[in-house]
């Protein structure tokens, strides 16, 4: 029976005629929005939402409302009222933000790497579940922790002094060992600074990955290259490793041990 202009510019309707007389419906892109809307205010005499709504020429838009209904002095439901905003485009960012935040928590959730960020208190405020895995403990056991509370004393004070090199503005890349669940462990560790829109840092951001494995796969090899050396150095047998040169016409040797150096070199002499 009313409206102003806010809601003929809301709803792109040249005039106030072209809008008294027509249904609820009309002004709603949904039909179940129409009928929720109207159940709300005749059960408990208000409505408040948001809904699609269908400008005149056909296009849509997301509307949030406040609805309430008018009554005269008897009490009795003579109408209803309502104020209307176009939230279309805070709705639209609501949505991309959460289909974003849904396709990292997918990324997060999957890594076999642990993740984690902390607020400018050293708290951390997320971790992935491999970073729950790895200590053995649950998301709620971690959240709004900080390092003293998660590790031992010693791992603790060399996670914070990461931390605080973090937080001086440093991209921390480093490889560290740590006691884990009784036991010691190996991590290859990239923490990098979180920055607010001002520059100044709010957080830090971190992968860490298990390389134990790796490690001490290395320092066998490793060993064994020793004694292998020490093999080599120590026997009276002349031992040689060689390549071919060409066709296979010659040859050269790419190791020698000091017992083939010198049969080689009396071999020359004579």
């Amino acid at each position: 029976t009313h409206v102003n202009a806010a809601f003929l510019t809301l709803w792109g309707y040249a005039a106030k005629s072209d809008v008294i007389g027509r249904p609820l419906s009309r002004f709603f892109a949904e039909g179940e929005d129409t009928g929720a809307v109207i159940e709300s205010l005749n059960r408990t005499g208000m409505w408040q939402g948001t809904f699609k709504a269908q400008h005149a020429d056909g296009s849509t838009f997301i509307s949030q409302g406040l609805a309430t209904v008018v009554r005269n002095e008897s009490g009795e439901v003579v109408g209803y009222q309502s104020a209307n905003l176009d939230v279309t485009q805070s709705v639209n960012t609501t949505n991309e933000l959460h289909r974003i935040t849904e396709q990292l928590r997918g990324i997060t959730d999957s890594a076999e790497d642990c993740i984690f960020c902390k607020d400018s208190d050293y708290r951390y405020t997320f971790v992935n579940p491999a970073m729950e895995r790895m200590l053995g403990l649950t998301n709620d056991d971690l959240i709004g922790k900080t390092p003293e509370d998660i590790w031992g004393a010693e791992e603790a004070a060399t996670v914070r002094e990461t931390d605080q090199r973090c937080f001086g503005g440093e991209t921390v890349n480093q490889i560290s060992t740590l006691a884990v669940q009784n036991e010691s462990r190996t991590f290859h560790t990239i923490q990098t600074p979180l920055r607010g829109r001002d520059g100044e840092i709010v957080g830090e951001c971190g992968i860490v990955r298990d390389i134990t494995v790796q490690t001490r796969a290395e320092r066998l090899v490793a060993e064994q290259e020793r004694l292998w050396r020490d093999v080599l150095e120590h026997v009276s047998s002349g031992i040689a490793i060689y390549g071919v040169v060409g066709e296979a016409e010659d040859f050269i040797f790419e190791e020698i041990n000091p017992a083939g150096a010198r049969i080689v070199r009396s071999g020359t002499r004579e």
